[in-house]
């Protein structure tokens, strides 16, 4: 019917048209820079500290460790069991074993502060490495150490401590502490900065990306 009154001329019909108005019109700036300029390479520990949610995991789990009592304990044949050893006596100095790893491992540090800082080395650093420092056969004091090697051929770590004391360690007066992951020779840790790059790096990228497009 349409086309019948379109051959004769009396009316033709409109194509509909739209015209969007200027709140209808997509808005195409860009503010801030883009996600690529913006992007955030997590390769050191402050770049993965100013991440929030990663430094507070690092200081809640450091933090509950510290809490966590550690006791030297001896074995009893008679009852079969172990106890705290409280005996006060040349290499059998549970006593003291004991008052290092509760109240204070070495002149400058509290047990506290040590355990802690030693968790969260393990976490950044992928190795936190402890030297047994001792007299006479005797324990005399627990160091963290600041950095750290380990050469597997002859058994000893180079190990740096108490303000840059270098020292050639055995192994049997360190004790050694490695992330979850190891590297190939399964004797030393892996920085979860390096296993967790790209997740790091994407949780970086998107804060900074956060702070460009509220500015």
């Amino acid at each position: 019917m349409d086309n019948f009154f379109i051959r004769k001329g009396f009316w033709k019909r409109e194509v509909a048209t739209c015209t969007p108005t200027p709140a209808e019109v997509p808005e195409t700036t860009n503010k801030g820079a883009s996600y690529a300029e913006n992007a955030v390479m997590v390769n050191n520990m402050r770049s993965a500290l100013n991440i929030p949610a990663f430094a507070r995991a690092i200081v809640v789990i450091s933090n509950t460790m510290s809490q966590c009592e550690m006791q030297y304990q001896r074995y009893i044949k008679a009852t079969n069991c172990y106890v705290m050893d409280d005996r006060n006596q040349g290499m059998a100095d549970g006593k003291y074993i004991n008052y290092l790893c509760h109240i204070r491992p070495n002149p400058k540090m509290a047990w506290s502060n040590f355990i802690r800082q030693a968790i969260q080395d393990i976490y950044l650093k992928g190795n936190a490495y402890i030297f047994i420092d001792r007299q006479l056969d005797s324990l005399n004091a627990l160091w963290l150490c600041s950095s750290g090697t380990y050469d597997e051929y002859s058994n000893t770590y180079n190990l740096v401590y108490d303000s840059r004391k270098a020292i050639l360690a055995k192994a049997a007066d360190v004790i050694h502490l490695k992330s979850d992951f190891s590297r190939d020779n399964g004797m030393t840790g892996i920085s979860i900065l390096e296993y967790a790059y790209t997740t790091l790096s994407i949780a970086a990228t998107n804060d900074q990306q956060t702070l460009e497009n509220s500015a």
